[in-house]
């Protein structure tokens, strides 16, 4: 592919996907669900002088707890600082957060175009049928609904996404295209791996990641692996020491350090800890809404109590919501595919045979002036001519030829060396080539999913591994139209077809992308819409019934706090799934607050709670607001 038509096909791609989500955005107008309108409600109380702050306390697991809270005790800053970026030049409202988002969502569909185009290179693809399969990777993507969806919502996953798909491409010509230091080279900027300024580049997109979201730990990690596993294979293009494997890691962790150190000294200073601990703490719910517990905290003793059944009940209702509702449901059909075919991908068997790559044997390493052997100087990636047969001996003249002896007879039956076959060539070993792209992509996915799944069984299911799943969605794209790729191939060589039909593949995909984008996107807008409508309407509705609430006033207590917040300005806490008791003591500690607002459908045991006991009888006056879908209850008691 030429350098103008990969600028062409890139821009193509970047314009249909900007073009589809800006088109989305239209139908979008109001965050889902509440950590997207975390992300904005930061945003605008930054851009307004506010600073990091929070009027929704959703967690009681991280002090001070107090108003405004210090926003981001367990979420991270970047995406909000993109969005106060574009509010600063557009104004504060919603529209104005997705702009960002917008486009960083078109570029994870450039990026995933790239990706498709180096495996097509990688796995050695005709030139017609990788072309077809980039093309269609980054325009399928343009479609996609899981990643149209979340393009328009300016929190982390698509920011993550674009941030893993850098890395992905990155690592991969970083392990393809090996720099090591001069021979006897023996400085600190060498002993720390920093020779490479594309390891320092690598390391500063790693520190984003960790910015963006706390599962860049697994993309870190899936480098440490592939870059040890792949510098560490004899006879491959890149065989390296275990010095110059330890220094691609530390050269990347470094920067990686050092963008994000600055981020942990805040939360030092805010929460008491440069470590997001709520998140670990996370790990111990036993149901969801056990991030929102008051009195009942989750505990380790409280967690192994629960017993063997129960937990691995946990993992497979995690691994299940991982699975079906995250990868497929708003894929479908080309998440099934891609996942039916991911095993498939992911050992080769896709892309059919290919010609083995050829390297250049290595030459042995001078010896520095300290006895060890020293790295080499440069290493020269220069394809190798064509190993030609030795040249054959010149036949001998008629006067050299051997004189017939008529008792030896049987002699003159053989045939003279000259005319001897020459023995055959040795063949050639393939060489092991250095991981690419999708082997990074590979390894971050899977590590990302196990440790969602195994890890945090319950978190997962209110959004941990969603919101990192944006680089795993294009993945199973890729995999899916890998797989047609290959199938149509074998058809038409079977059928002995004359006309390419690769495209049908990629067809597919943007067809099955525009009819679920198109059918589905509205009634998410919708649903949206009714949020809102419900939230603007309650200050008057409380007003009418004798109960206002006052902007940065006295707290009230719900179920959806940072909705209340971000829409009503009022102060907000989370509703625990506790009972009445609780509720109260919880009002104690926050003084003037004598409201509960629940929806009607809410899953845990409020509102019934209210009126299922003695103390709730006692503490609890329901009152009436003209509101669907929501029950008001005055607090009396001290």
């Amino acid at each position: 592919m030429s350098r103008r038509e990969a600028w062409a096909s890139a821009a193509l791609v970047f314009i249909a996907a900007v073009a589809v989500r800006a088109w989305a955005a239209t139908i979008i107008t109001f965050p889902r669900p509440e950590d997207t309108a975390y992300y904005v409600g930061v945003a605008r109380h930054l851009v307004e002088g506010r600073g990091l702050v929070s009027d929704a306390i959703w967690s009681y697991g991280t002090p001070p707890l107090e108003f405004p809270r210090p926003a981001f005790e367990v979420w991270l800053p970047l995406p909000s600082f993109l969005a106060a970026l574009s509010m600063l030049v557009f104004g504060t409202s919603f529209a104005a957060a997705q702009g960002p988002s917008i486009v960083i969502g078109g570029l994870v569909a450039v990026l995933a175009w790239r990706v498709a185009a180096d495996v097509a290179v990688e796995r050695g693809l005709p030139t017609g049928r990788a072309r077809t399969l980039a093309l269609g990777t980054g325009l399928s993507a343009a479609v996609f609904l899981p990643l149209v969806l979340h393009s328009v919502l300016p929190d982390s996953t698509m920011l993550f996404g674009a941030l893993v798909f850098a890395t992905c491409l990155l690592a991969a010509r970083i392990l393809r295209d090996p720099v090591v230091v001069l021979a006897g080279a023996r400085g600190l900027r060498s002993r720390l791996g920093l020779d490479d300024g594309r390891v320092v580049a690598l390391g500063i997109l790693l520190g984003l990641a960790a910015l963006t979201r706390n599962e860049a730990i697994w993309l870190a990690l899936a480098w440490a692996i592939v870059a040890w596993l792949a510098g560490g294979v004899a006879g491959s293009p890149m065989s390296l020491s275990r010095r110059h494997r330890v220094g691609l890691v530390v050269g990347a962790a470094i920067p990686a350090i050092i963008v994000f150190l600055p981020w942990a000294v805040r939360d030092w200073l805010a929460f008491g800890s440069p470590f997001p601990g709520q998140a670990l703490a996370n790990a111990l719910s036993l149901d969801g809404r056990d991030i929102f517990a008051w009195s009942e905290m989750p505990t380790l003793a409280r967690y192994l109590d629960a017993g063997p059944a129960t937990l691995v009940g946990l993992r497979v209702a995690g691994f299940v919501h991982n699975l079906v509702n995250v990868l497929l449901l708003l894929g479908i059909p080309i998440s099934a595919i891609g996942l039916v075919a991911l095993p498939w991908t992911a050992t080769g068997w896709a892309f059919g045979s290919r010609l083995p790559a050829i390297s250049l044997p290595r030459r042995p390493s001078p010896t520095s002036q300290s006895g060890e052997p020293a790295p080499p100087s440069v290493i020269v990636r220069v394809e190798p001519p064509r190993p030609l047969p030795a040249p054959q001996p010149r036949p001998p003249s008629v006067t050299e030829w051997p004189a017939v002896d008529l008792p030896g007879v049987r002699q003159a039956d053989r045939p003279p060396a000259w005319m001897v076959r020459p023995a055959r060539l040795e063949p050639i070993v393939p060489t092991r080539m250095p991981p690419g792209a999708l082997a990074m992509l590979l390894v971050f996915s899977g590590l990302t999913f196990a440790a969602t799944t195994l890890l945090f069984p319950v978190a997962t299911t209110w959004g941990t591994f969603l919101h990192a799943s944006a680089a795993v969605q294009v993945l199973l794209l890729l995999s899916a139209l890998l797989a047609l790729d290959r199938l149509l191939a074998d058809v038409g060589r079977r059928r002995e077809w004359t006309r390419p039909v690769a495209w049908l593949g990629p067809l597919l995909g943007v067809a099955a992308g525009v009819l679920f984008t198109v059918a589905l996107l509205p009634g998410f807008g919708r649903d949206g819409e009714g949020i809102r409508a419900r939230f603007e309407a309650l200050p008057a509705a409380l007003a009418a019934a004798g109960v206002p609430i006052e902007v940065r006033g006295a707290p009230v207590i719900t179920d959806f706090p940072i909705y209340l917040a971000e829409v009503t300005g009022a102060n907000a806490l989370a509703l625990p799934d506790e009972p009445p008791d609780s509720i109260v003591d919880l009002a104690a500690r926050f003084p003037g607050t004598r409201l509960v607002i629940v929806a009607e459908d809410n899953e845990g045991i409020w509102p019934e709670a209210a009126l299922s006991t003695a103390r709730g009888l006692a503490c609890f006056e329901s009152v009436p607001v003209d509101v669907d879908g929501l029950v008001v209850y005055r607090i009396l008691c001290p």
